[in-house]
Formats: C-alpha cells, sequence, structure tokens
C-alpha cells in the first residue's frame, strides 16, 4: 500500500498548476482626481518649504474604509490601490497648489504637516464620504514655531465603492490643502 502523501500527490500537484494558471485579481490603482481650476489671482506669500509626514498605518498604497463611522474598525479594499503613498500624493498636490502662488521677495518658512486620518468612512444607509486630517505646524525663517493647527476635511462620495471614495478624499484633500495655505498666509502675516 501506498504512504498517503504518495497518493495526494497527483491532487497537490494539480492545484498547484491551477492556482499559477488562474486569472490574478483586477487590481485597480488610483491618484488624486486633478483639482478644479482656481478661480482668481492668488496673492504673494514667501516661500514655503512642506514636508508631509504620516501615520505608521498610512505607509502602505491600501485604501482604507471605515463601515460605521461610530466604531473604529478600518478595513481595506481588496483590489483598489492608491498609486502612492497617501502622503506622497497631498505633497504632490500642495507642490502643484503652491506653483500657482506668485513667491514673495522674503526668507523663506517650512510647513511640517502629520497625516493621520485619510480615509472612506461610511455610514449605515451607505452613504460615505472622504475624510482626511493633518497636524499643520508653521516655522519662520529662523526655524522657530509660529503656529500649530489640527485640520480636518471631508467630501461626499456619489457612490459606494473606491473610486468613488478616491474622488471624496481628492475633493477633502483640495479643501484641506486650501484651508491650511490660508491658515499659513495668515501665520506668516503675524
Amino acid at each position: 500500500m501506498k504512504p498517503v502523501i504518495v497518493r495526494l500527490l497527483p491532487c497537490l500537484a494539480a492545484l498547484a498548476l491551477a492556482a499559477c494558471a488562474s486569472a490574478p485579481l483586477a487590481e485597480t490603482r488610483y491618484r488624486l482626481p486633478e483639482p478644479a481650476p482656481l478661480s482668481a489671482a492668488q496673492p504673494a506669500m514667501p516661500a514655503l518649504a512642506v514636508t508631509v509626514e504620516q501615520a505608521a498605518w498610512l505607509n502602505g498604497l491600501a485604501m482604507h474604509y471605515q463601515l460605521d463611522a461610530l466604531r473604529p474598525q478600518l478595513a481595506r479594499y481588496r483590489d483598489s490601490l492608491w498609486a502612492d503613498r497617501p502622503a506622497a500624493l497631498l505633497a504632490a498636490r500642495l507642490r502643484q497648489r503652491l506653483s500657482a502662488i506668485p513667491v514673495a521677495a522674503s526668507a523663506p518658512w517650512s510647513l511640517r504637516l502629520y497625516l493621520d486620518r485619510f480615509e472612506q468612512v461610511y455610514q449605515p444607509d451607505l452613504h460615505s464620504q472622504g475624510e482626511a486630517r493633518w497636524q499643520a505646524e508653521l516655522r519662520d525663517s529662523h526655524g522657530a514655531l509660529r503656529a500649530r493647527h489640527t485640520f480636518s476635511a471631508s467630501a461626499p462620495a456619489s457612490q459606494a465603492h473606491a473610486e468613488a471614495g478616491a474622488r471624496a478624499l481628492g475633493a477633502a484633500s483640495d479643501a484641506l490643502i486650501e484651508d491650511t495655505l490660508r491658515w499659513a498666509r495668515e501665520g506668516m502675516g503675524r
């Protein structure tokens, strides 16, 4: 009589080959959608050196969602990923926004941002919104801390899936950036 492993060997080989031959999951990567164009000319401000960091749980490419706003458990979309880390996506968006602002002839300031929330949050009725939050520190040209503030923004998602969440997080990111730049401009004027 043959040992059990020898009898199972053809089945195991067939399973291994089937796993190799099966189609991979369709993976989709998302960037933040293009922001709306600015409607008016922007006043000049001092050059701003920006650093965007993020919480460790955001270091990957996973798109996160929360099924219930009252329960803090996060989940990941299985086949949907960001094209880059959320902090990198927001840093690029912020650089794009800053490029539209004239630079005043003065010493540069620095803005440090720490992203700790970037997710789609569902309500019990399956409506959802994109939510983003970061802490901001504004330092003058000598490195002195001039202001610190926490900003958060949200925007509704049109549907209950990752693509709509990416669009909602794009809108929330734009609001977050606008609020932060308005605050920084005011802080530089003090």
